[in-house]
Formats: structure tokens, sequence, C-alpha cells
């Protein structure tokens, strides 16, 4: 895989070979997210994947503009108990967080001013790995950033 920092802060992600079945998890059930978005009137921005131990995070920073909402949502693999998503702004403050439970996790926010925040992707609980994958020791999250 993979990973680009324009100078806009948008993610782009290139998915090489043979995905394993954990990483198609992950990104499906992002994009039925984003699916789902859709009809409400939400556009993607960005749309990554990226595979996360227990208890590891992964940072994004995201030029965000002002008064443009920003749904944020992030689906693990089914190894996945608990996504963690948590905004900062440029001070290191928490801006917005998941309250979600689960596999999946999403918040919201409108920024006031437009700004580099980081995103925080955390695993803070996963499960052994099913039989068919032994030694698996790692989750695969994809995470969508639309807005509207």
């Amino acid at each position: 895989m993979s990973l680009a920092l324009l100078p806009s802060a948008v993610l782009l992600v290139a998915f090489s070979g043979s995905a394993i079945a954990g990483q198609d998890e992950a990104e499906t059930c992002a994009r039925e997210q984003v699916s789902n978005a859709y009809p409400l009137g939400w556009a993607v921005r960005t749309l990554t994947r990226i595979d996360l131990g227990q208890g590891e995070t992964c940072n994004y920073l995201l030029t965000l503009y002002a008064g443009v909402e920003y749904r944020i949502a992030s689906c693990g693999d089914l190894t996945t108990r608990e996504v963690d998503l948590v905004l900062y702004d440029g001070q290191g403050q928490p801006k917005a967080q998941d309250v979600s439970t689960g596999r999946a996790g999403e918040l919201w926010f409108r920024p006031p001013t437009t700004a580099t925040y980081l995103l925080a992707v955390r695993v803070s609980e996963r499960t052994p790995p099913p039989a068919t994958q032994p030694g698996v020791s790692r989750s695969s999250v994809a995470t969508a950033v639309m807005y509207k």
C-alpha cells in the first residue's frame, strides 16, 4: 500500500495486490457507510485503510474548511471490537469524538474556521483472529471523510 500526503492534507491510498479477508471486510463496511450517506447529500473526500494492532493509533492531518459539515466514519474488520475516533485542533484540544461502541465509529464536525486538524483512529480492542487467519495480530480499519 502506498500513501501520499498532498499539500492540502487530502490522503490518497492505492491498494495493491490481493487483500486479506479483514481488509475486504473493513473496506466493504466503510463503502456501505458512504453509500448510505450519498442519498442524504454527503460527498466523499477521502477513503483510506490501515492495519493497526490493539492499542495502536494512526493519525491523519486534515485541512477542514469553515462552515462545511464533516462526517468521519471508520469501520474495522471482524477482529475489531472497538474503534475510537478523536478529532483534535492545532493546539491538541479534542474537538469531536465518536461515542459509539463496536467496530464502527463515527463523528460529525463543522469547523468555525478553516484549519488543519488531527484525526486519531485507534483500535482500542480486538478479538483473536479467526482460525482461517492464525497469527494475524492486526485489524484492518477503513476510514471515510465525507462532507456537505
